[in-house]
């Protein structure tokens, strides 16, 4: 683990954030990342939610890669951080399913960014993100969501006054006219394809 200056801690390979107390230094991390560790679990993750919990200053939660997380997780993250955190990634966390990103839609009202890229997405799921009360979604990553389509994307007009950015680069089940449809609801953003 690394405190750095500019209030970020990383959790690197083989060391552990799960005996400090950040309470105690409500000041100390905007960021938390934790970056393709595949042996991160639940129990991990709601440990550290447990750690930051009431510090009221995380804005930044990045777990990309860290594929054995569950919804178990996500309710840990709403319940400790959902009022404070703007920037969430999730990518290749395949085992949150689209319940569990539900809750975080309902939970999470100032997320600001979402990064689902290669998790099992569907089309039920961006219905159930799109559909959060206060959410303030400007940017979502879909990256190989091979399981979102037309219907799912259309869902996402219900964000078109916030949503600024779309990458929907790999989602090989829309179609051009279904593309077409999105870009022309959203006010002032752009959809980024492959």
């Amino acid at each position: 683990m690394k405190l750095h200056e500019r209030a970020t801690v990383d959790w690197e390979s083989g060391t552990s954030l799960l005996g400090i107390d950040l309470q105690k230094t409500p000041n100390i991390a905007h960021t938390i990342a934790i970056i393709d560790m595949k042996c991160i679990t639940d129990v991990c993750v709601c440990r550290l939610m447990g750690a930051v919990y009431g510090t009221r200053n995380l804005y930044k939660l990045d777990l990309r890669g860290c594929g054995n997380i569950t919804n178990r997780s996500i309710i840990a993250i709403v319940q400790a951080v959902g009022d404070t955190v703007k920037w969430l990634g999730l990518a290749s966390c395949t085992e949150v399913s689209s319940q569990g990103l539900g809750i975080l839609g309902e939970g999470c009202s100032r997320l600001d960014h979402l990064d689902l890229s290669w998790c099992k997405v569907d089309d039920w799921a961006l219905l159930q993100i799109s559909n959060a009360n206060e959410f303030n979604l400007k940017t979502i990553i879909l990256m190989g969501c091979t399981k979102i389509t037309d219907d799912g994307l259309a869902s996402l007009q219900l964000l078109r006054w916030t949503l600024l950015t779309v990458n929907i680069t790999g989602c090989i089940h829309l179609t051009r006219p279904g593309i077409d449809y999105l870009r022309s609801l959203l006010i002032w953003g752009h959809i980024v394809c492959g």
